[in-house]
């Protein structure tokens, strides 16, 4: 209880304080409610594990998969990029249409590394190499497709409401789940460890 108390103040003390000294307003029920969406999703896929469910479908799987910690950091950081963030503009459809976006194609390539979905896609515990493959397959276009539509509402023409900084930061934040989930499962990929273990004890 006392660390859940210290990360409350934590995200008010800090984050909310300043990102309300960037944008000249309280943005705190905003970056609060991912925060919120995102512990509720991390409840529900424990839940999840410890009842050994499987989702009936990838839309049910979706529903928590979406609400990661992506979001969270991401809503955090978008009020700290230094461009005024209006709440018409955070509420309107631009913005809105930029996070879904964003949400489904992080959730997505998610996919590619959690069993739970693997599991979803493929009910059958014998499943061969070929519905494997083309279970993949069904992965990586939709998240081309997603990708795609959210690289034109990030660089296609016309200057929208949403700056131009944050635009960018959508898809920069759609490439970090891509290469994070690439080969594994986000937390334990060996190239990634690999190069980390380079950058932090090899000498220069």
């Amino acid at each position: 209880m006392e660390e859940m108390r210290n990360f409350v103040a934590l995200i008010e003390n800090r984050i909310c304080a300043k990102a309300a000294l960037v944008q000249n307003r309280i943005v705190m029920d905003h970056i609060a409610e991912h925060w919120r969406l995102m512990v509720r999703a991390m409840m529900t896929e424990a839940e999840w594990a410890s009842s050994k469910h499987i989702p009936a479908t990838m839309e049910e799987y979706m529903s928590a998969a979406s609400h990661s910690l992506v979001g969270a950091i991401f809503q955090s950081a978008a009020y700290l990029l230094g461009s005024r963030l209006p709440e018409e503009v955070v509420g309107g459809e631009e913005y809105g249409q930029l996070w879904r976006h964003t949400r489904s194609s992080s959730a997505a390539s998610s996919t590619t590394g959690r069993s739970a979905s693997r599991r979803v896609l493929l009910p059958s515990a014998a499943a061969s190499p070929a519905s494997v493959e083309a279970a993949k397959v069904e992965i990586g276009r939709a998240i081309r497709a997603l990708r795609g539509e959210l690289q034109r509402l990030v660089f296609g023409d016309g200057a929208g409401v949403v700056p131009r900084s944050c635009r960018e930061m959508f898809w920069q934040t759609s490439n970090v789940a891509s290469a994070f989930y690439r080969d594994g499962d986000g937390y334990s990929p060996k190239e990634m460890l690999s190069v980390a273990n380079a950058v932090i004890l090899d000498p220069l």
